[in-house]
């Protein structure tokens, strides 16, 4: 087994400088375990300044700004803003990671020059409250995108218009109420979007229609009571949904349409009465998770064997349903 080299060199920063001196970048470089060279960066900017003309910090041999791969944000990160500088000076970044920097706006300058970056991770602590239409319209290499726990109850309508070869969109834990029903035109080749944690209500039919390769979606812990019929029907490559910890009674057939790919559907902890059967029938589902629901009690077990034990084990949540919609279930 060869082993890895961990390269590490420690910068002592002048910690003075938080009581009311200068604003400062610094960074502190090492090699990873995975063979990235990265920066830890430090950012005292309490008075949200864009001009800065240096990153300070010292490479490591035979290093230099150019082969910065990664960089995460986390020692002593005060900034209501994301320096320019930064995408400016490392412009063969990859991965940018900012975790609580006490970031209050994005703007279209702040990764502007982070051209070749693939993955970009925005934990915002709820302080977040604005990001602007053009924040993103120079990173067309973006293949991962978190903008998470910030204060924003909605996004402009052409943030991804740039972002075709996007796979993975997070956006939980954030306040969304509505979302533009184009804001997601752009990315036809996403593979996983989260929208859970929010506080939707309901979804435009038109907004997730573009989202034709989709395979894993996470709307849990919402304030679904209802979804449009056929909303879901264009998802052909739908492997998974997640629709825990909403407010659902009833579970229409109708709303998924025929997704023979769907194996996986989350339920948890609604308040659902009943089910239609007729969900198996149309789609690959053989998990399916209902406990902590009226229909599903505590001596209801999860299976995923068959849809022969599925049927069995919510037999009383498809029985509910025939009762409460008689014609449906006849059609």
């Amino acid at each position: 087994m060869v082993s890895k080299v961990f390269w590490i060199l420690t910068i002592f920063v002048n910690f003075s400088a938080i009581f009311g001196q200068d604003e400062f970048i610094d960074c502190e470089y090492f090699v990873s375990l995975s063979n990235e060279y990265t920066c830890w960066l430090a950012i005292y900017n309490p008075n949200g300044l864009d001009n800065f003309t240096d990153v300070t910090g010292t490479h490591l041999p035979e290093k230099s700004d150019d082969d910065v791969q990664f960089i995460s944000i986390r020692m002593i990160p005060i900034t209501p803003i994301f320096p320019s500088i930064i995408c400016e000076k490392f412009k063969n970044l990859n991965t940018l990671n900012i975790h609580s920097a006490g970031l209050q706006t994005i703007d279209d300058k702040a990764f502007e020059n982070c051209k070749n970056i693939t993955i970009l991770d925005i934990y915002a602590n709820n302080m977040l409250n604005r990001i602007d239409e053009n924040s993103f319209i120079e990173n067309l290499e973006l293949k991962k995108l978190q903008i998470k726990v910030t204060n924003l109850s909605s996004l402009p309508e052409n943030i991804f218009k740039n972002q075709h070869k996007l796979e993975n969109l997070w956006l939980s834990v954030n306040k969304f109420i509505d979302l533009p029903k184009n804001i997601f035109k752009p990315l036809k080749n996403l593979r996983t979007i989260a929208l859970n944690s929010n506080l939707l209500t309901t979804l435009n039919p038109k907004l997730l229609e573009p989202l034709e390769n989709l395979e894993y979606l996470n709307l849990d812990d919402n304030q679904f009571e209802e979804l449009p019929a056929n909303i879901f029907n264009s998802f052909t490559n739908l492997k998974e949904i997640g629709l825990n910890q909403n407010k659902f009674k009833v579970i229409h057939s109708d709303w998924f349409g025929i997704l023979p790919n769907l194996q996986s559907m989350y339920l948890y902890t609604n308040q659902i009465i009943a089910i239609d059967e007729k969900l198996l029938d149309n789609t690959g589902l053989n998990e399916l998770y209902v406990l902590r629901n009226v229909c599903a009690d505590k001596n209801v077990h999860d299976y995923s064997d068959s849809k022969e034990l599925l049927r069995s084990e919510f037999k009383q949540c498809f029985e509910n349903y025939e009762n409460l919609f008689p014609s449906k279930s006849d059609d």
